[in-house]
Parts: C-alpha cells; sequence; structure tokens
C-alpha cells in the first residue's frame, strides 16, 4: 500500500447503515450519481466525517471481557441528502398478517394500499426489502435484507410469537435509525474507489441521527455491546394497543342457539382467526361468518337475537 512503502497516502472511507438506500462516502471520486437512479439503488453520497477513525480495544481473557471503543460519525449534508433520508418519515403503513422467514420472497400484510406499484422498498423492524409488483395483500418477488453491507441482513418476523402487543409494521421507509448494524470500510491509493474497500470496523447504532443544521450525527456503539442489554431495560417505554389477533390455536368462538317457541331446534358455532386492526374490522368479519352459518341452518324467517358470545335465535 502507498502509505506503507512510502511513508504517506491518502485514506478514504466509506460507511453502511443497514437498510439505507445511502451510503456515505469521504471522497467525491466515490460518489454515485445525484439524484438516485431509482428507488431501490443503492447510493454513495458525499459528506462523511469521522471524529476519530481510531477503534480501541481491550480483552481480558481471565474475566472473558471485551472492551471495545465507539465513536461518532457526522454526514454533512451535502444535495439535502442526508435529510433526506434521517428527517423524512413513512407515508404508507400496514402490518404483517403472517410469520416470514429469512428466505420468503413474498410478504403477506393487512393492504398494499399507498405503497408503489411497480417497484419499491418496504421496511420491517431493521430490515429493508426491495420488491417487485404487488398485489392487494402482499408483496411478491422480495429481495430480502437490502440495502446492507453483508448477505446475511435478512430476519425473520413473526405475529405469533407471544411476545408482542403489536404485530411488526410494515412501512416505506425507516421509522427508526436505533440499533442499526453499521459497517466502516476503508480505501487506500490502490483501492477502486468505486469499489468494496477493506472492512475495518462493524457497530450498531446507539441513537437516532442529530442535526445541527449543516451536519447529521449520529452515535455507534461497537457491535459487542448488543451483549450488554439487560433483561426489561425498555419496559418504561409507553407502548399503545392496536387490533387484536386470534392465532389458530386460539381462535374468537361463538356458538350460536336456535328455538321455536320454547323448543329447540339447531345449534351452530363461529370461529375466527386472523388479525383485525380495529372494531369495525372485527365486527364485519363476524358478521360475515355468523350470516354463513346462520344460513346453513336457519329455517327462513327466524330472528337472531345476540348476548355475549351466544346467538340466541327464535321464530
Amino acid at each position: 500500500m502507498t502509505y506503507v512503502s512510502t511513508g504517506s497516502g491518502t485514506l478514504s472511507y466509506r460507511v453502511v447503515i443497514d437498510g439505507s438506500p445511502f451510503e456515505a462516502v469521504s471522497h467525491p471520486s466515490m460518489a454515485s450519481a445525484w439524484p438516485p437512479a431509482s428507488a431501490t439503488a443503492v447510493t454513495r453520497v458525499e459528506g462523511l466525517k469521522i471524529a476519530d477513525a481510531r477503534f480501541s480495544q481491550k480483552v481480558d481473557p481471565v474475566a472473558c471481557k471485551l472492551d471495545v471503543g465507539g465513536l461518532q460519525i457526522s454526514f454533512v449534508d451535502i444535495n439535502n441528502a442526508w435529510s433526506q433520508l434521517f428527517d423524512a418519515e413513512p407515508t404508507a403503513v400496514t402490518w404483517l398478517t403472517a410469520d416470514v422467514n429469512a428466505t420468503d420472497a413474498t410478504i403477506p400484510v393487512l393492504s398494499t394500499e399507498g405503497f408503489e406499484g411497480s417497484e419499491g422498498t418496504i421496511w420491517i423492524d431493521g430490515e429493508a426489502i426491495a420488491y417487485t409488483g404487488l398485489t392487494s395483500t402482499t408483496f411478491p418477488g422480495c429481495t430480502r435484507g437490502a440495502f446492507s453491507a453483508d448477505s446475511d441482513a435478512a430476519q425473520w418476523h413473526y405475529i405469533s410469537d407471544g411476545t408482542r402487543l403489536q404485530t411488526p409494521e410494515v412501512t416505506n421507509w425507516p421509522t427508526s435509525w436505533r440499533e442499526r448494524r453499521v459497517t466502516i470500510f476503508r480505501y487506500d491509493d490502490q483501492d477502486d474507489p468505486t469499489g468494496d474497500g477493506t472492512q475495518i470496523y462493524r457497530g450498531v447504532t446507539s441513537s437516532d441521527p442529530h442535526f445541527d443544521g449543516l451536519t447529521w450525527t449520529i452515535s455507534v456503539d461497537h457491535v459487542t455491546s448488543v451483549l450488554e442489554q439487560t433483561f426489561g431495560n425498555d419496559l418504561n417505554t409507553p407502548l399503545s394497543l392496536r387490533g387484536i389477533h386470534y392465532t389458530t390455536q386460539s381462535p374468537f368462538h361463538m356458538q350460536w342457539l336456535q328455538f321455536s317457541s320454547a323448543t329447540f331446534v339447531t345449534a351452530g358455532t363461529v370461529d375466527l382467526t386472523g388479525y383485525y386492526e380495529t372494531q369495525e374490522d372485527f365486527r364485519d368479519a363476524l358478521n360475515t361468518a355468523l350470516t354463513a352459518s346462520l344460513a346453513a341452518a336457519t329455517p327462513a324467517g327466524n330472528s337472531v337475537i345476540t348476548k355475549g358470545r351466544w346467538c340466541l335465535l327464535q321464530t
């Protein structure tokens, strides 16, 4: 390398934040054309400033402890690019309706209303997913783990693991930049400025970006910081309830009975599964299922009286 053989040289850097369509670079020769070529293109944007490129590391083999320093990364807001990334909010939101694994190429959701139709990108938790086309309730043709430095960025997403009060949101822009992997690459004079460079650091964002009017700054901890998390450290974070989900193991169950005068005639049941975002959604689904069940067993002209989860039919 130049700085080894001559004692001098120029180092440049590239920063990749998982799920970000923009990669920050420190030299103009590394930047891509602006504006981005498409909604799914990875764009390298000039303006990267690393406050401290030296990363300290201490290892205590007796105590099995690794102490690695973090850093701050700053992005000069050239072409207003970083404001477009960090200051934007989702304009379309929906929710998963089934579990998906890390290789599923179709993402099932409650509705795709408001999302781009030909191609685009959705975000679930920390993962960006590029899709081609869409139906009313699915995103097909998905490329998992988009906008990431490596191939293991695809994640599993669950709606039925019992650990959430809400099913995962699916949005057309990230909702937060916290707890995302950050990878830093180094380039010397002999490296192709548009190539991959050499990975020198892996970390996790510990804050959302802060803007001072000219520069966006984000704090990054070393990737080992995820091992220091304490159980229940987010229990004080408010979380509003939204909707209700009935699984196949625990469906909503209603039984109805039919009487003619004082004589029992017949009975039936209604079972509902799925996710219902609002009371109106649940009511409509229940009425549809109940109407079908009654039509299959109730003579014409009978009336229905409902109470709780019981349905009493009388003439």
